[in-house]
């Protein structure tokens, strides 16, 4: 369960992009459409760390069966 939690790292990364966005937002004049806009990058970031750690997640799997397959 652990494994999914994310690392301070990715949590430091979408702070600072979140804190960065609602910046933008902020200023804007039509707060509306400025949120779409805002939330896109934040999305696809969230979307690419999720694919990354389960990619990681996916090849210690394969390792630790490749192992068990040369050690029986």
């Amino acid at each position: 369960m652990m494994q999914r939690l994310p690392t301070s790292a990715e949590m430091a990364l979408f702070a600072a992009m979140a804190l960065f966005c609602a910046a933008i937002v902020s200023l804007s004049p039509k707060q509306d459409s400025a949120i779409f806009f805002a939330a896109v990058p934040l999305f696809f970031v969230c979307a690419l760390i999720g694919l990354r750690r389960n990619e990681r997640r996916a090849e210690a799997l394969e390792a630790e069966a490749q192992e068990s397959e040369e050690i029986g």
